[in-house]
């Protein structure tokens, strides 16, 4: 395997990257407004990055025509960009609970479990004492 390198990954660190990968795992065939009005970033940064994700092969549209409606574009996950959601799903599982316990800018950490940790202590210092 080779060395990482430092722009490897890029498409994936830009702002919106991996959440509209996640997000079209879970709601394949949106428009391009029905992606941007999630929450988050502003709708340029969004509307910029499905276009990029396209260009990079994570993401696929059609164009159809709905009842009623003109013709619109429709996003999916390409299989590269399904795989690469999955991923993405896993290393969060991996982090989810340490997250739990950081601040949003991630300058501070608070241990989610703290009370209960705190009070198993409590309980075999009690322990400890009546021995």
């Amino acid at each position: 395997m080779n060395e990482p390198m430092m722009d490897d990954l890029k498409i994936l660190e830009l702002s919106c990257s991996i959440y509209i990968v996640r997000y079209l795992k879970r709601h394949p065939g949106l428009n391009k407004s029905q992606i941007m009005s999630t929450e988050g970033k502003a709708l340029s940064t969004k509307n910029r990055r499905i276009d990029q994700l396209f260009i990079a092969g994570l993401i696929d549209s059609d164009i159809r025509e709905e009842e009623g409606m003109r013709k619109g574009e429709y996003f999916r996950l390409t299989n590269m960009g399904k795989e690469v959601a999955d991923h993405l799903d896993a290393i969060y599982e991996i982090m989810k609970d340490h997250l739990a316990g950081c601040n949003e800018d991630f300058t501070s950490y608070s241990n989610p479990h703290a009370k209960e940790i705190f009070a198993q202590f409590r309980e075999d210092d009690i322990a400890n004492k009546k021995e």
